[in-house]
C-alpha cells in the first residue's frame, strides 16, 4: 500500500543575484516567469508535492497563502504561454538574440534529470544553459562561495514545522541558504516582523503580505519550485506508523507493529 505525505522540504531554484546575468532583476523575473512548476513536480517528483507555494497548507495551515490564489500569481498561473511572452520580451531586451549560461547542479538523487527539465524550460525564452554537475560535497561549497550562476534544482529541508522556516532559510539577507545573496529590505522587515508578532491572527496577515510580495514583485533569487512529499510504501499489516513532519525527527519505530 502506498501513501504520500509532506516532509517539510522545498525544491529551490537559486538564481546568482551578485554577478551577471542575474544581477539585473529583468532577467530574474524572465526565470522566475518561465519555470513551469505544474511541469517539474509532475515530472521530476511524480506528481508528489505542492507546485508555487512559498508556503505548504499541509505543513503551516492557514498561515501559508491559500493555494487557489498561487495559482493565479505570475509564474505559477496556466496556462503557461502569457507568463513565457512576457519572459521573452525580458530577455529579448537585454539579449536580443539570447545568452547562453552555465547551469550547476549536485550529483544526487534525481537532481540531473531535475536540471535537464529545467534547461528545457529556460530555452523556451532564448536562455540556453550547459550543465556542470558537483559532487554533492564540492557543490555545497561552491553554493556557499557563489560560485555559480544559477542552481537547477537545489532541495531546502525545515527543521521545523514553523512559517518562519522557509524565509529564514531562503529568503532574508542573512539566511543560511540564500545562495543567490539576493537582499530585499522588505521581505527581512516582514520576516522578522511575522516573527516576532504574538497575536496569531496578525502574524498570519504579515506572512500573507510576505506571501504576496514575493510572488508578485517575481524578482528574487529563491524560486520556489514546490513543496515535496515523500512516497511511503506499507504493508498492510504494519501498524501505528506515522511519518513525520520533517526528514530530520519523528521517523521511528518505537511504537510500531505488525498485525498477525
Amino acid at each position: 500500500m502506498s501513501s504520500r505525505a509532506p516532509i517539510n522540504t522545498v525544491f529551490f531554484i537559486y538564481l546568482n543575484a551578485k554577478k551577471p546575468p542575474f544581477d539585473n532583476p529583468d532577467l530574474r523575473r524572465a526565470v522566475n516567469l518561465a519555470i513551469d512548476r505544474q511541469e517539474l513536480v509532475s515530472k521530476a517528483l511524480e506528481g508528489a508535492g505542492v507546485p508555487c507555494a512559498i508556503l505548504d497548507p499541509k505543513l503551516v495551515g492557514d498561515f501559508a497563502l491559500p493555494l487557489d490564489e498561487v495559482a493565479k500569481s505570475p509564474g505559477c498561473r496556466q496556462p503557461k504561454e502569457q507568463d513565457l511572452a512576457e519572459a521573452k520580451k525580458l530577455v529579448e531586451k537585454h539579449h536580443p538574440n539570447g545568452l547562453d549560461i552555465e547551469v550547476a547542479v549536485r550529483q544526487v538523487g534525481n537532481y540531473v534529470d531535475r536540471g535537464q527539465l529545467v534547461l528545457a524550460q529556460l530555452r523556451r525564452i532564448g536562455i540556453r544553459g550547459t550543465m556542470k554537475t558537483h559532487e554533492s560535497a564540492a557543490g555545497y561549497a561552491a553554493f556557499g562561495k557563489g560560485d555559480f550562476t544559477i542552481i537547477a534544482t537545489q532541495d531546502r529541508a525545515m527543521d521545523i514545522n514553523e512559517p518562519s522556516g522557509v524565509f529564514h532559510i531562503s529568503y532574508t539577507t542573512e539566511a543560511g541558504s540564500n545562495y543567490g545573496q539576493y537582499s530585499d529590505p522588505k521581505v527581512d522587515d516582514l520576516a522578522d516582523r511575522a516573527l516576532k508578532e504574538a497575536n496569531r491572527e496578525k502574524r498570519k496577515q504579515l506572512y500573507w503580505e510576505l506571501q504576496r510580495y514575493l510572488l508578485a514583485k517575481g524578482d528574487h533569487a529563491s524560486i520556489a519550485v514546490g513543496w515535496v512529499e515523500g512516497w511511503f510504501f506499507k504493508d498492510k499489516k504494519l501498524r501505528n506508523y506515522k511519518p513525520g513532519l520533517t526528514t530530520y525527527d519523528n521517523n521511528t519505530f518505537m511504537k510500531v507493529w505488525i498485525a498477525p
